[in-house]
């Protein structure tokens, strides 16, 4: 599902609008947004205490009406253990990819996930609900979701799916919270991208969504970031050692067990860089990324991991991970998620 992509280094997040019009041009609006929210597992006499953070995010486009017109959902689980001199935490399970650098996402797993669920593995319920969610809008698939975190048995079988929804419902209505009018949608094609990078006690995964017309020029576009935070509890004579989250951290809501993201955190995540704000940047980010590709609009920097158009851009950010994401974006928005 992805293309090649540059050695990853920093993060973050954005929106924007535009697109061409026609006699038959059709407005309305694009959406991306996202979720994240963790678990922690505790330590026992025989296994170490683990944290898996479950980040959901989507991108959607809505007719006149409101309606659905095209929806592309992911889902990524990051998860991480303390290593065995309980100094820092290691990326472990299946969503870290063969060379260790990015964090899969449970599309890019395909069969490997390897859930052998009711309705299919979970990209081809993923996939079901997709096309189930299409002609309808959120306000309708929100009623539709039971307290159980899912649909009713009949809706169930309907949409095909018999995982919980209640993750993509969140990044759903977070989509649309954040649309961006469009002037033509008939002929966008709309993806999604993440990308995660590692360090001792961080986890960090940006998301991105856009919108495109036939050339791949950016119509619409918006990206994120989320850093989660971490710390070490050493063995005792009783227990194992165990990864937990730190929520001394700013982006932590542990009332809700969730990660803030840096748009969710805007002048609280207290970058003060001089060409504004990390929401700020992003933001000039994306609306730079009009009517370009990201080839051309995200061009990096190898020796810097900052944009070569970042004057004109206005910015100060790494673009390296945006620049990632964006190609998945492109990437999942002309092709098939699921190789032939």
């Amino acid at each position: 599902m992805k293309k090649t992509k540059l050695l990853l280094t920093s993060l973050v997040l954005s929106a924007a609008v535009l697109s061409g019009c026609g006699e038959t041009a059709e407005a309305g609006h694009f959406g991306f947004g996202g979720v994240a929210t963790y678990s922690i597992k505790a330590p026992t006499a025989s296994a170490v205490g683990s944290v898996t953070t479950e980040i959901n995010y989507a991108s959607l486009v809505l007719g006149k009406d409101g309606k659905i017109k095209q929806l592309r959902i992911d889902t990524v689980q990051v998860k991480v253990a303390p290593n065995a001199e309980a100094t820092a935490t290691v990326n472990t399970g299946k969503t870290v990819d063969n060379a260790g650098i990015d964090t899969r996402s449970k599309w890019e797993l395909l069969e490997e996930y390897n859930m052998n669920g009711a309705a299919g593995e979970w990209y081809e319920q993923a996939e079901n609900f997709e096309e189930f969610a299409v002609g309808k809008t959120v306000a309708e698939l929100v009623a539709l979701e039971a307290e159980d975190h899912n649909f009713g048995t009949e809706t169930k079988t309907a949409a095909g799916v018999s995982i919980h929804v209640n993750g993509f419902m969140a990044a759903i209505e977070r989509a649309e919270a954040n649309k961006v009018a469009v002037a033509d949608v008939k002929d966008l094609k709309i993806g999604v991208g993440g990308v995660g990078t590692h360090a001792a006690l961080q986890s960090n995964y940006t998301i991105a969504g856009a919108a495109f017309d036939k050339d791949h020029k950016v119509v619409a576009a918006r990206m994120d970031v989320y850093q989660v935070p971490y710390t070490i509890t050493a063995a005792t004579e009783a227990l194992f050692a165990a990864a937990t989250i730190n929520t001394t951290k700013g982006q932590v809501d542990a009332a809700n067990s969730a990660i803030k993201s840096k748009h969710d955190l805007g002048e609280a995540y207290n970058m003060n860089a001089p060409k504004g704000e990390w929401y700020e940047q992003a933001n000039k980010i994306t609306a730079y990324m009009i009517g370009k590709t990201v080839a051309v609009a995200l061009e990096i920097n190898a020796e810097t991991s900052h944009m070569v158009n970042e004057v004109a851009a206005d910015v100060t950010i790494k673009a390296v991970d945006y620049y990632n994401a964006f190609v998945e974006a492109d990437d999942t928005a002309f092709n098939s998620r699921i190789p032939a």
